[in-house]
């Protein structure tokens, strides 16, 4: 699969490579087939455009990539994000996003309130439509799994971050169950977690301001079919900068499992102080704490004066794979600046 700049494929050889063989049908045999999509991947077939079949445009390859590389069911002619479908035709998600917004998903330490749109950047009008892909801007943007890892909202001189803690194991506890992890290693573009935040950090106006916090549905059985946790992420007010510029602030996590009785199965705690330069490199300092389980991920977001986005991995500690490590004490994490 060759494939253009948002991933999507666009040509497909065979193990010959040679170009596109039809019958005297017209139908293809063999070699390499065209694709050709419309900007929220709505597929161009032959006889459109001047298109034909013995240019390559079929759609017998038995290829399912389709847009962005996602499989696309033949069936409905939706394509699979993982975290749900999403409809070419319509340019939307087929479901709402998975973060409902409200009272109880989201709060807000500036004020010891609640946030009017909590599952919005006021700032990007788009994000107001949760069936919405990428702020209606296919062309630059793509959404690897349904959800979104960057801050809204993000522009060139600032920082985004992503702090997410996940049970990186499909089962728990591990091959054993009933309990549904989330399935998945870290993933800078999102993913379901117990516990995410997401932040803007403006190093010029030495500000820290969060944009996203969720506790995750503790799942039996079902994955993502459940009660939600409790917790919440609190962010505190960046420290005066030092000599070099560097702007301090804390980072402290806290979730419960729903099915969670009295405390017996522990909880996810992390306390992390984080750096952000003048140069606008993140990490985390040595007095940083967390527990052995699960898993925690740091990801750290820019854009450029051109609009090109750039995700960095900052943490990536694995979990012990011992859910009873949710009962004992946090330990120190390492994590260099990138």
């Amino acid at each position: 699969m060759v494939t253009d700049q948002l991933g999507t494929p666009r040509m497909v050889f065979d193990q010959s490579g040679s170009l596109t063989v039809v019958d005297q049908n017209g139908n293809y045999v063999s070699g390499m087939t065209r694709h050709d999509y419309l900007p929220f991947g709505e597929e161009l077939f032959a006889g459109t455009g001047g298109r034909t079949q013995a240019q390559g445009y079929s759609a017998s390859d038995g290829v399912r990539q389709k847009f962005t590389l996602k499989e696309r069911d033949i069936e409905t002619g939706l394509d699979y994000f993982l975290a749900r479908y999403y409809s070419s035709t319509q340019g939307r998600f087929t479901s709402p996003d998975e973060f409902k917004g409200g009272p109880d998903e989201l709060f807000v330490p500036e004020n010891e309130g609640k946030q009017a749109l909590p599952y919005a950047e006021v700032s990007q009008p788009q994000s107001l439509n949760k069936y919405t892909y990428v702020y209606n801007n296919p062309l630059r943007f793509i959404d690897p799994d349904g959800h979104c890892g960057e801050p809204s909202g993000l522009k060139p001189g600032q920082v985004g971050i992503c702090v997410a803690s996940y049970i990186e194991s499909t089962l728990f506890p591990r091959l054993a169950g009933p309990g549904r992890g989330d399935g998945r290693g870290p993933n800078g573009q999102g993913g379901t977690s117990r516990i995410e935040a997401r932040l803007i950090v403006d190093p010029g106006k030495g500000t820290v301001t969060m944009t996203y916090d969720d506790i995750a549905k503790s799942s039996i059985l079902i994955k993502g079919v459940g009660f939600k946790g409790t917790g919440e992420t609190r962010v505190s007010d960046p420290s005066e900068k030092d000599k070099q510029g560097n702007m301090y602030f804390q980072i402290n996590q806290h979730a419960d499992s729903a099915f969670d009785v009295k405390g017996a199965l522990g909880s996810i705690d992390n306390h992390l102080n984080m750096v952000v330069q003048s140069d606008l490199k993140v990490g985390v300092t040595p007095s940083s704490t967390a527990r052995d389980f699960p898993s925690l991920e740091i990801y750290k977001y820019t854009v450029d004066s051109k609009g090109n986005h750039t995700t960095t991995l900052v943490l990536d500690k694995r979990e012990s794979g011992n859910f009873l490590d949710l009962r004992k004490p946090e330990k120190p994490i390492k994590a260099d600046p990138k």
